[in-house]
């Protein structure tokens, strides 16, 4: 039976708190919240998201990669400082780029916060709800919005 995608959200945050809180080994944690986070991202639908790349608009399966915006690795150390799963959830989003978008922003030597990377690796933002290309500075008030809602906690 296929879930609604606000019930998987609230089921992720739910689980994501008990997780976080368990005794588990760290490695465990890691692994059980990477789990949740591609579940939150995706519940949508993989390829189903609100922000694809221009070249992603373009481009079909299999060259479409389902990327985090703020990367899973990223979210994950800051649940190690205390941030609640509701919150990380909350921004756990994704976006399709196509591969080779996908390689520019890993070959970014800083790591920027968020949009900011896609921003520096010169990938344009279609946000499919609104039908229109998100303009750099929406990218860049999108970012400050996230830094300091999850940051705020630390």
């Amino acid at each position: 039976m296929k879930r609604a995608p606000d019930h998987i959200l609230q089921e992720a945050i739910k689980t994501g708190e008990e997780i976080l809180q368990s005794s588990w080994l760290v490695d465990f944690k890691r692994d059980f919240f990477d789990i949740l986070c591609w579940k939150v991202s995706e519940r949508f639908g993989k390829y189903n998201t609100q922000f694809r790349s221009r070249l992603g608009m373009q481009s079909q399966r299999p060259d479409l990669i389902h990327e985090h915006i703020i990367p899973r690795a990223t979210l994950w150390e800051l649940a190690q400082k205390g941030v609640p799963a509701a919150d990380l959830f909350k921004h756990c989003q994704a976006c399709i780029i196509t591969r080779d978008e996908h390689k520019r922003l890993h070959n970014i030597s800083e790591r920027p916060w968020s949009w900011c990377r896609y921003i520096e690796a010169g990938i344009d933002i279609f946000d499919t709800q609104e039908n229109r290309i998100v303009s750099v500075d929406e990218l860049h008030a999108m970012a400050d919005l996230s830094r300091s809602e999850l940051f705020g906690w630390l």
